[in-house]
């Protein structure tokens, strides 16, 4: 049965090379009524900007909120948060309002409204404070830059996440067993046998041509005339012996 065997090996073994992939993951979930968080994003700047440009507040609202690295050091932490509402020019505000509402409408998409902005205004909060705690005293900053970044590292961590449970984990394919388990010619399961996709290693009394390929005779009959084969090899082989 040596033959036979080594026969149900290889159409395990070619089986198992040519599985069909799995189906490609769901598509995520996203969330709805994204733009909400952009709009009030635009009317905050807009409104901080307006409103300093026509004086309607104290003219040091720059000298009150900017980030200022020896007073944050001094414990003046919420310019940490003011810093961000605070721009120097039009095409400064231009740039951080067109960004920040690109990723942050593709956030609060994944993320949902709420978490986006949170996170998105909390970690621009946080960077600020750590850059004016461990920077040079002399050190200012003011924009919402920061703000933009922490949305696309936000954006960054949750695909991260989504992408770890997959059933692919990261991504990186299933590899092919190394070994395969002895196999009952009862339960190799059904096959394709093919006259050249299988690189077998035939007897001399034993060449693939000796099997048919029919399709009209299906997969078990093809496999059936390959053991028949064999296990007729087998036999001529002990008579010689004897």
């Amino acid at each position: 049965m040596a033959q036979a065997e080594l026969a149900v090996r290889h159409l395990a073994q070619y089986e198992a090379e040519n599985r069909a992939p799995l189906p490609p993951p769901p598509p995520p979930s996203l969330y709805p009524h994204a733009w909400i968080g952009c709009a009030a994003y635009v009317l905050v700047l807009l409104g901080v900007a307006w409103v300093l440009s026509n004086g309607l507040v104290r003219l040091d609202a720059f000298d009150q909120g900017v980030l200022d690295a020896a007073r944050v050091q001094g414990g003046e932490w919420w310019r940490a948060w003011t810093a961000l509402t605070l721009h120097l020019d039009g095409p400064h505000l231009a740039a951080n309002l067109g960004a920040g509402v690109w990723f942050g409408y593709l956030a609060g998409r994944q993320m949902g409204v709420g978490t986006a902005w949170l996170l998105t205004v909390t970690g621009a909060a946080l960077a600020n404070l750590l850059e004016g705690l461990t920077g040079p005293p002399e050190h200012q900053a003011v924009g919402a830059s920061t703000a933009v970044f922490a949305a696309l590292g936000a954006m960054s961590a949750h695909s991260w996440r989504e992408r770890l449970q997959l059933p692919h984990g990261l991504g990186i394919e299933h590899q092919r067993p190394a070994a395969l388990p002895e196999t009952d010619p009862v339960d190799a399961g059904p096959v394709v046998v093919e006259a050249e996709a299988p690189e077998l290693e035939f007897a001399d009394d034993l060449r693939p041509e000796q099997v048919e390929h029919d399709g009209c005779r299906g997969e078990a009959e093809a496999r059936d005339q390959l053991f028949r084969h064999a296990r007729a090899a087998d036999d001529r082989a002990s008579l010689d012996h004897r």
